[in-house]
């Protein structure tokens, strides 16, 4: 049985190709939608503009294949743009990890408290997160669905209102 990944990393991980760090380097002058990668053995390694330069790591998806996307620039104006087939994937199939990152980083614990009161701290966050996402389930459920509570509100607030 072999096993697919794609994820994100950083430039600065060993064996990461020299060629892909240049993309961080020159992200004034690139544009969006801008992508280059480099192949070795079974994994793609790739460098993808949106706002700013991304990395990917991937084991299954073609470099070559991108589809277009569409983009809002500051004044609001949509700018389509390419977007390899590995960022659809990676967008579109972005687990529980990813999701709990983002989410449990607007609730950053103090970086003073040693780090037994910080562990504390993000289990008490990540239980907070898994209730929300059984609170997304019981909603989808029901029906008709009243609205939905973002994350900070959920953790706040009662979510029995």
């Amino acid at each position: 049985m072999e096993m697919h990944a794609v994820g994100t990393t950083m430039i600065n991980r060993k064996f990461f190709p020299d060629e892909l760090k240049e993309t961080k380097r020159h992200k004034k002058t690139m544009n969006r939608g801008y992508s280059d990668f480099r192949v070795s053995d079974n994994i793609v390694a790739m460098a993808w503009k949106d706002r700013e330069p991304i990395s990917f790591l991937s084991t299954f998806s073609d470099p070559t294949k991108t589809e277009k996307i569409n983009r809002r620039k500051k004044d609001g104006t949509l700018l389509e743009i390419n977007c390899p087939e590995l960022v659809v994937l990676y967008n579109k199939y972005m687990g529980g990890t990813d999701k709990n990152d983002q989410l449990t980083r607007l609730n950053r614990s103090r970086r003073h408290y040693r780090w037994p009161r910080r562990l504390m701290m993000n289990f008490i966050f990540w239980s907070v997160y898994n209730a929300y996402i059984f609170y997304l389930m019981h909603l989808q459920t029901e029906l008709p669905v009243v609205g939905i509570k973002p994350l900070v509100i959920f953790s706040t607030k009662s979510h029995l209102d």
